[in-house]
């Protein structure tokens, strides 16, 4: 019997992501891996994804940016009920946003959602009223800082045959938006001890914090280069000593 399997992912960025969308990339090497080793997968996504080999189904014609709590659950509701209505119906329904999580009471699949946050008291509550979804940590850290039951730690795989190894240049990389949780101050400090340039590559996502922050930090001369952004989507092309990313979860 074939295993069958719903990938519910967001309806902000297409799958795969076209620049930025960690979410979404995990979502589409998940639905890749799992297609070949045989299983039968299903995409909740935008109508602008492209998954040649796997099915997908969109509410959405194109990606909904930025992020809204309610366009979430516009995408949620009907991911989930289309799903339900499937005559062959889902061994697993594997969800990948809060706002499917508020919704799983429609879905007689069982449900499982891996957390791509930090913590967050609201969601945590959300949680917590759901009992019946089991939640997926991505950190054996973040899984400490929930306070709502989590049935396992996973890390997220990558396909590692999309990223070589370069040589050294001597500098360090940070990759990620300019976000307090994304540690982007730790990232800077990093560079600064150890007498490193540092590239940012990235966007602001919460312009009071990156302002009074993270733009004061980067007049050290070690961090000079974090005044210069370059688009995640070329960052495949950097080479430096070592990427940082160290997040909060």
């Amino acid at each position: 019997m074939t295993l069958r399997v719903a990938l519910v992912s967001t309806p902000f960025v297409p799958v795969p992501p076209k620049g930025y969308g960690g979410t979404e990339l995990v979502v589409a090497e998940l639905a890749k891996a799992l297609t070949a080793k045989g299983a039968d997968v299903v995409v909740y996504a935008t109508g602008d994804s492209d998954l040649p080999g796997v099915e997908v189904r969109s509410y959405f014609p194109a990606a909904q940016w930025p992020p809204d709590r309610d366009i979430e659950r516009v995408h949620a509701t009907w991911s989930l009920r289309d799903a339900a209505r499937d005559p062959r119906g889902f061994d697993v329904v594997h969800v990948h946003s809060p706002g499917a999580v508020e919704m799983a009471r429609i879905s007689p699949w069982p449900v499982i959602c891996t957390l791509h946050h930090h913590y967050v008291p609201e969601l945590s509550d959300l949680y917590a009223r759901t009992p019946e979804v089991r939640l997926i940590a991505i950190s054996r850290s973040q899984a400490r800082q929930e306070t709502s039951k989590v049935a396992a730690v996973i890390h997220h795989g990558l396909d590692p045959s999309r990223y070589h190894v370069m040589d050294d240049q001597g500098y360090l990389l940070f990759l990620g938006r300019y976000d307090r949780v994304k540690g982007v101050t730790a990232a800077i400090e990093v560079a600064s001890r150890a007498r490193l340039p540092l590239v940012m590559a990235g966007e602001p996502h919460d312009r009071e914090y990156f302002d009074s922050e993270v733009q004061p930090l980067s007049l050290d001369p070690w961090v000079a280069a974090a005044r210069r952004r370059c688009s995640p989507a070329l960052a495949r092309f950097c080479s430096p000593s070592n990427g940082r990313s160290p997040s909060a979860w």
